[in-house]
């Protein structure tokens, strides 16, 4: 998926499938490598290093990898 409403639908969706279980923080990961806000009435995941560290270490994960790939 690389159109941008496709990926909100799919962390939406994630976030829709997780919700209330222990998996809930899967749908925070999605919109960090996707660079999207939390989903509206996300739980909200406690970050041990806060929440903008960890969105810029997923987001530069999906940046080097894209990298990569292109570079291969």
């Amino acid at each position: 998926m690389t159109d941008h409403a496709d990926v909100e639908q799919a962390v939406a969706e994630l976030q829709r499938r997780t919700a209330g279980w222990d998996f809930a923080y899967l749908a925070d990961i999605g919109a960090f490598m996707a660079d999207l806000p939390r989903a509206n009435g996300a739980q909200p995941v406690r970050c041990l290093d806060g929440e903008d560290i960890i969105r810029q270490r997923w987001r530069h994960l999906v940046l080097a990898r894209r990298a990569y790939l292109q570079g291969r």
